[in-house]
């Protein structure tokens, strides 16, 4: 067991956890930071239209003179292309919580990588991850997300609305009426480089934009429990997903 008593009751009551010991060292930290650049500068021309997200206000031509790697707001799916960021999503030290969250049988979802970049970084507005992770017949799942560059309030470090994962799974238009009785109750978590923040796929949560002149890159893994089911239509199903640790089960992700 990775987690204390304490951090899991925690994460049971408010539905995130900022973990306390660094999941990257200096080393990975330097490694990632300069595969991020690489790949958004163009170093990567096999990289499918998909991965990229170029930043809003970019994509509006109110922004035309920035670095490559300031274009663009996230970059996804990238384990699928690159062993250093799908070792990053296999690091034990995060499967190792994980595992105290979930249980033992865990498959990759997806990663991303937010760009945040200096100045014109959007606000990502308040939302759960499992309005988009709908098709799957369970909303227990995880997401870890690592800081690449510090993450203050002021360059946008992630929001969240502590004990919004017992809500159940929120439609999305009914997000600003919930906001308006408990938006008081907002935690901002900022994180050093390396170092991490744990939530439920129910919890909301937000980021700031960024207008001071330091980026806030960040990684992000995404992780489900292997024994659930796929109930989305047959045509959407994006698996077969990774198996990250423990066992994989018939007919389920």
């Amino acid at each position: 067991m990775t987690l204390t008593e304490q951090q899991k009751a925690f994460w049971n009551e408010n539905g995130f956890l900022a973990y306390d010991q660094p999941l990257l060292s200096p080393e990975e930290l330097e490694a990632i930071g300069r595969r991020v650049i690489e790949i958004a500068s163009g170093a990567r021309p096999d990289l499918p239209e998909q991965v990229f997200s170029v930043e809003r206000a970019v994509a509006r031509g109110e922004i035309t003179d920035v670095e490559d790697q300031d274009r663009y707001r996230i970059m996804r799916y990238l384990h699928k292309y690159d062993d250093l960021v799908l070792s990053i999503c296999r690091n034990p030290k995060v499967l190792d919580v994980v595992e105290d969250l979930i249980g033992p049988n865990i498959k990759l979802y997806t990663d991303q990588v937010f760009m945040k970049p200096p100045f014109h970084g959007g606000e990502q507005h308040w939302h759960q991850d499992s309005y988009t992770w709908n098709f799957l017949a369970s909303h227990d799942h995880v997401t870890c997300w690592i800081a690449i560059d510090e993450a203050t309030t002021e360059n946008g470090c992630l929001r969240y609305l502590p004990g919004t994962h017992a809500f159940g799974w929120v439609e999305r238009d009914h997000v600003p009426v919930l906001l308006e009785q408990i938006k008081a109750s907002e935690v901002p978590v900022p994180r050093a480089p390396g170092y991490g923040v744990f939530h439920h796929a129910l919890t909301l949560h937000s980021s700031g934009p960024n207008h001071s002149p330091h980026r806030r890159r960040a990684i992000g893994a995404h992780y489900i429990r292997s024994e659930i089911r796929y109930i989305g239509l047959p045509g959407n199903y994006s698996g077969p997903f990774l198996l990250m640790r423990g066992q994989e089960f018939p007919g389920r992700v």
